[in-house]
Order: C-alpha cells, then structure tokens, then sequence
C-alpha cells in the first residue's frame, strides 16, 4: 500500500515540476524571440542561430502531458518567475550599452542552467515511474539544452574577450 502511496506522491509531483518546466519554456520563448531587435550585430546573429537550431521544447513537453493523459498546464514557483521577470527587466536595458547586452545574456545562461536541473530531475523520476517515452523526450530536450548551453558559453567568452576594454 505503501509502495502505491509513493508512487502516487512521485507522479504527482512529476506533473507539478512538468508544469513549471512548461512555464519556463513558454516565458523562455517569448523572450529570446525578442532578440532579433538587440542592437549588438554579433550577439544578435548568434541568437538568430540558436533560435534556428533548438527544437520546439512547448510542443516537446505538450506530448509529454498528452502521452500521460494529462492536461496540459502551466505552474509558476516564485524562483521561475523572479528568474524571468529579472532576465525581462535586463533584456529592456540590454540594448543601451554592451555591459548590460552581456549582462542579459548571463541571465539567459542561468534560466538554461535552472531548465537543465529540472529536466535532469524529471529524467531521474521517469524511470521511477516507468515513463519511458517521457523519458526519451525529456533526453532528448536535456541534450540540446546542454548543447546550447555549451555554446552560449563559448560565445560569451569569445565576445567578452574581444570587447574586455570597452563594457
């Protein structure tokens, strides 16, 4: 009985952390669709091909709610919101000087960072819960996600060499 209790508490919880996931990656994209306006030619094009390349994670985690026969909804913790009413707030000063188009971008980095950590969790549960195509979605989320993040990483440091004299 017990063991059916838990599982109950874990799915539940599965769905909960899903639907703050879905709130992130909504907010996310409404952001970073923004970008294209951003003053800065080499920031600017570097998002325009990370938004040609990453999959469409909405959709992604759509499927995911369907394939569980759940409904599909949004759930917003106060460290989702404050991460992207604080990445918003940057993004309106970015476009005045470089120092606060990097400072944008460093906000960006920490939601992709907090968006890996909860799939990572969600991948974890999945195979407590025997999800396995969840599963296979959530990987394959998690990996571009880690890719993206490794690129933005590059990028940043690349653009933070080149303009070191001038934030």
């Amino acid at each position: 009985m017990k063991n059916i209790s838990r599982q109950k508490k874990l799915a539940h919880m599965f769905h909960h952390t899903l639907s703050e996931l879905y709130f992130i990656e909504k907010s996310y994209n409404d952001l970073i669709k923004k970008l294209n306006d951003y003053p800065h030619k080499q920031l600017r094009k570097y998002y325009s091909s990370y938004l040609a390349a990453r999959p469409d994670s909405i959709s992604a985690i759509e499927v995911i709610f369907l394939s569980l026969n759940k409904k599909v909804k949004t759930h917003k913790t106060e460290k989702a919101k404050h991460l992207i009413k604080n990445t918003r707030k940057l993004m309106s000063d970015a476009p005045k000087t470089m120092y606060a188009q990097f400072m944008f971008t460093h906000a960006i980095h920490k939601v992709k960072h907090y968006q890996i950590a909860i799939y990572k969790v969600l991948i974890t549960w999945t195979d407590m819960l025997g999800y396995t195509d969840a599963k296979s979605i959530l990987l394959m989320l998690l990996n571009s996600k880690t890719a993206a993040v490794n690129a933005l990483d590059k990028h940043i440091y690349t653009l933070l060499s080149a303009h070191s004299g001038r934030l």
